[in-house]
């Protein structure tokens, strides 16, 4: 019975139950500079958005592409991001506490 359990905390601490943490990148489309008017690059926008869980019963969140946008936006202050690109980072810890957050980052056009 002891190598039971020994075997099983093994093979869950192997296939990344107890910690995992990595970035994933993401597909997207995004304009070019020409496509917002050929303007030219006022500095970079970053913009992050979570969703997150609890034992896989209580989720709280909004970690989709549009609210890593929008968020960009707000804190940049621009009212248009060209060049964007777009990654995922995913936190898990004991299958207790999940999360994943979309991570937006690009350039301000300025008009």
């Amino acid at each position: 019975m002891k190598r039971l359990v020994l075997a099983a905390a093994a093979a869950l601490g192997f296939s990344g139950c107890i910690f995992a943490s990595y970035n994933v990148p993401l597909s997207f489309r995004s304009e070019t500079r020409f496509d917002v008017g050929n303007v030219p690059a006022a500095g970079d926008a970053h913009g992050e958005a979570c969703a997150s869980q609890l034992l896989g019963l209580i989720a709280f969140g909004d970690g989709g592409y549009d609210a890593a946008y929008k968020s960009a936006l707000v804190a940049s202050g621009a009212t248009e991001l060209f060049d964007v690109r777009s990654d995922t980072h995913l936190l898990n810890v004991l299958g207790i506490f999940s999360q994943a957050c979309t991570v937006v980052t690009g350039k301000i056009a300025r008009k």
